[in-house]
């Protein structure tokens, strides 16, 4: 079976998760609050970036195979 060759989206929306993960570990451990509104932002955007994710995945895997179907 080939590897799933990532596309630029994916490594994006990895990078994007990698970040919203990070703001909320940092903000854990110094101990800082951070507003409602941030939160629920950056909850959105690792949302929406996992999905893009997801969806290039999908999209990779499928043409993977169509392209083993061809030979």
């Amino acid at each position: 079976m080939k590897k799933i060759r990532p596309t630029k989206s994916w490594i994006i929306s990895i990078i994007i998760v990698a970040l919203c993960s990070a703001v909320f570990i940092a903000a854990e451990l110094m101990g800082k609050e951070i507003p409602d509104k941030a939160i629920r932002v950056i909850g959105l955007v690792g949302l929406v970036s996992i999905l893009v994710l997801v969806f290039s995945t999908i999209r990779s895997i499928r043409n993977m195979n169509i392209q083993n179907d061809e030979k």
